[in-house]
């Protein structure tokens, strides 16, 4: 649901219409970390190897990790409950690696394939509980923007006279400030159209 605070105003959407800052950069790299610490290593190093294409991969394809920058900025609380969410979901992809390596090489033992499944159904559940705590999070801010917003309209409502005046007032500077229509006074350089004088019979078309 990120893109859905950013469309209802609680993340800033401009990171995809303007050049990555230094610190743009740096905050993306500190909450790749938070997420995994080897995300954040590679992404990191990518950009040391090669700064613009890193910039242009970050503004492109990672638009999840610069809501998430956001994110922490904007809704702490969202954000910690989104990156709980995150490192639940790489447990439980750890933990179904570890079952499928194990039964691929077919040397572990019975007890150790029951641990492993038991594992994995343990890491499953985290990762539901962590989820439904992030959409909870997040219709928790999503209310409170509600609020805001319904405050906003209960108080422009409240000065509805003076709105119009301001927007009057707007309509009547934007009107001054538009040029004039000036009528063109430059000679017509165009010939004067001259009447046909030619008998009827020699103007009518030949077949």
């Amino acid at each position: 649901m990120i893109e859905g605070l950013v469309m209802e105003g609680l993340l800033p959407a401009s990171f995809g219409r303007r050049e990555l800052t230094d610190a743009d950069v740096a905050n993306a790299v500190a909450v790749a970390k938070e997420v995994a610490p080897e995300w954040g290593d590679a992404i990191e190093t990518r950009f040391k190897e090669d700064p613009a294409r890193a910039r242009v991969l970050l503004r492109t394809s990672g638009r999840r990790l610069l809501g998430l920058v956001a994110l922490k900025e904007r809704a702490p609380v969202v954000f910690a409950a989104k990156v709980a969410e995150l490192r639940a979901q790489a447990e439980t992809n750890g933990a179904a690696e570890e079952l499928s390596e194990a039964e691929a090489r077919g040397d572990a033992g019975a007890d150790r394939l029951a641990e492993l499944r038991r594992a994995l159904e343990l890491a499953s559940q985290r990762q539901v509980e962590a989820t439904l705590a992030a959409r909870r999070a997040e219709l928790d801010a999503l209310d409170q923007r509600m609020i805001k917003l319904r405050e906003e309209l209960a108080a422009d409502a409240a000065r509805k006279t003076e709105l119009e005046r301001e927007v009057a007032e707007q309509a009547t500077q934007r009107g001054e400030k538009r040029p004039d229509a000036r009528p063109d006074s430059r000679p017509d350089s165009r010939p004067e159209a001259r009447p046909d004088t030619r008998d009827p019979a020699e103007r009518a078309p030949r077949e």
